[in-house]
């Protein structure tokens, strides 16, 4: 697969991620929704401005993730971190 379609698979699984996240508001703290978005949009920059997905994956892992997001967040961390 091309760099190019790998970033964008990897954007998209961000920003599903994110929408996942947006669907939990009421149901979470605010501030820690608002963790979650930063942690999300940190990693998002690592791939973004550095092309590390090894630190994307990194960052990710600093968190602790609701139960209802874990699925979507292991897809996207093996994504980031390859076969």
């Amino acid at each position: 697969m091309t760099p190019e379609r790998t970033e964008d698979r990897q954007w998209a699984l961000i920003t599903a991620l994110l929408a996942q996240v947006d669907a939990l508001e009421g149901q979470w703290p605010a501030q820690r929704l608002h963790d979650l978005r930063r942690t999300l949009r940190t990693a998002d920059q690592a791939l973004d401005v550095h092309g590390e997905p090894e630190e994307a994956a990194m960052i990710l892992s600093e968190v602790p993730w609701p139960p209802a997001l874990e699925s979507a967040l292991m897809a996207l961390h093996a994504d980031l971190l390859g076969p």
